[in-house]
């Protein structure tokens, strides 16, 4: 009985016919983990040039926050003017359709407590929270199937303080 095994198998190796189709089965295995692979490093740089340039327009709007007369207009003028969306200065090729969905005023007693900056003003706030969303295309994931997903969508948040304290002088050694 041993013997019947053995030769079974040692001809099984040396027979070629069907070998097309493991390889293919493993092929399949390799490209789809390579375009898996690709999708998904598409997607963390797009979040993270999205979350770039969300700080970058939370950056901004607090400092239109801090100039006299800001306005609820003034500041959001001034996150469009840094978002990802049409118009704003971080705009790229990887956020296709960038949006500024919220900006939030907040009185956040940290910031009036450490840098000494009252809600005040028209916003009655010293702190701004922007979120930018995008939906990006997938471009090997969707292969999958029927029930995969055709598009990632994306959020990213960024919370920035007025900086509104007197400039100090610091003795700096290099």
């Amino acid at each position: 009985m041993k013997n019947g095994y053995r030769s079974l198998f040692l001809r099984a190796l040396r027979d070629q016919s069907g070998q097309v189709l493991p390889w293919m089965a493993m092929l399949l295995i390799v490209f789809g983990m390579a375009g898996l692979t690709l999708d998904l490093g598409h997607a963390y740089v797009s979040y993270r040039e999205l979350q770039a340039s969300t700080d970058a327009a939370a950056l901004s709007g607090a400092y239109a926050m801090a100039q006299p007369g800001a306005t609820q207009t003034t500041v959001t003028t001034a996150v469009a003017a840094y978002s990802s969306q049409a118009g704003g200065a971080n705009i790229n090729g990887n956020l296709p359709n960038a949006t500024v969905t919220s900006v939030v005023y907040h009185c956040v007693s940290f910031v009036t407590t450490t840098l000494g900056v009252p809600c005040s003003g028209a916003l009655a706030s010293n702190a701004i929270q922007v979120t930018q969303k995008v939906t990006i295309p997938t471009m090997f994931i969707k292969m999958l199937g029927p029930k995969a997903p055709q598009t990632l969508t994306m959020t990213a948040v960024s919370t920035a303080a007025v900086h509104g304290a007197v400039p100090a002088q610091y003795n700096v050694a290099m």
